[in-house]
C-alpha cells in the first residue's frame, strides 16, 4: 500500500512534510468534528494511517508527538496514535483530502493544534493508501501519502521517515547498488517471499549502518520505516507487515 507523491517508487499514505518537497504550506486549523467515526472501509478505498515520530526526538521538542490524533476532511479518525501504530482501515472516498495530525491531550480527540497537514492529498481507487505522521530534519512535521497496487505481488517498501537527510538502502537479495532516499521518499522492490536484510548503509558515519532481516509473505507487501535520528541515537528500522496484495 505505498505509492509516493514525491516521485521515488510505489509507496503507502503517509503523513508528514519532506525536507525541500513541500510547497510550505501553513496547517490547516480550522475546526475538526471531535468524534471518532467507524472505521468500515467502501469498497476499494484502503486508507491506513502510521506515526513514525520516534518518542526520543524529545531533545528536539519533537517528541511530544510520539501521540497525535489523526483527522481526514472535518472528522476525528482516531486518537492518540502512538509511535510505531498502523491504524485503519478508515472509512473514505476516493480523491483528494484533507489530512491532518493534531497535537494529542489523551482526553479530547482532535482538539489540539494543528501540527502538520493542511494540503489536499491523493487516496487512490484500488490501490493501498496509508497515511504517515514523520519528522524531518529541520525539526518540522508533514503530512505525505504513499500507495501499492493491490495486485497480488509480492513487495518490500522501503521508506525514508527519519528526521535525517538523504540516507542511502540496500536489500539483500536485491539491488546491487544501495539506493539514495531523501527522506519522505519510498522505493517499492519487487521480491521473492522469504527473508531479506534491509540496511542502511554509510561509509562516513557508522551511526547509520545497521540492518534488519525482515520477513516477506507471497502476495504481500512488508514496509520498512526507517525512523528516529542518528543525532539522538534513536535511529532504528520499524518493519510492518502490511496487507494482501
Amino acid at each position: 500500500m505505498l505509492h509516493d507523491r514525491f516521485g521515488t517508487v510505489t509507496a503507502t499514505l503517509v503523513i508528514a512534510m519532506a525536507a525541500g518537497c513541500g510547497d510550505g504550506g501553513q496547517p490547516d486549523n480550522r475546526p475538526v468534528t471531535a468524534e471518532v467515526i467507524d472505521t468500515t472501509p467502501a469498497e476499494d478505498i484502503d486508507l491506513f494511517a502510521f506515526n513514525s515520530v520516534h518518542p526520543d526526538l524529545a531533545a528536539d521538542d519533537l517528541g511530544e508527538y510520539a501521540a497525535v490524533d489523526i483527522a481526514v476532511d472535518a472528522v476525528c479518525i482516531t486518537a492518540s496514535l502512538s509511535y510505531g501504530a498502523l491504524y485503519g482501515p478508515i472509512q473514505t472516498s476516493w480523491g483528494r483530502h484533507l489530512l491532518r495530525a493534531l497535537q494529542s491531550d489523551g482526553e479530547h480527540p482532535c482538539q489540539g493544534e494543528v501540527v502538520a497537514g493542511g494540503d489536499s492529498l491523493d487516496v487512490g481507487r484500488g490501490v493501498r493508501s496509508t497515511a504517515v505522521v514523520y519528522a524531518t530534519e529541520e525539526q518540522e512535521l508533514g503530512v505525505t501519502v504513499f500507495q501499492t497496487p493491490r495486485d497480488g505481488v509480492t513487495r518490500l517498501a522501503i521508506r525514508h521517515t527519519a528526521a535525517m537527510g538523504c540516507l542511502e538502502f540496500r536489500v539483500d537479495p536485491g539491488p546491487a547498488e544501495p539506493v539514495s532516499l531523501e527522506v519522505g521518499g519510498q522505493l517499492l522492490l519487487e521480491v521473492e517471499p522469504g527473508e531479506h536484510d534491509v540496511a542502511l548503509v554509510s561509509e562516513d558515519d557508522e551511526a547509520v549502518s545497521m540492518t534488519r532481516r525482515v520477513a516477506v509473505e507471497e502476495g504481500k507487501t512488508t514496509a520498512v520505516f526507517a525512523t528516529g535520528s542518528s543525532d539522538t541515537g534513536s535511529l532504528e528500522l520499524l518493519a510492518h507487515g502490511l496487507e494482501d496484495g
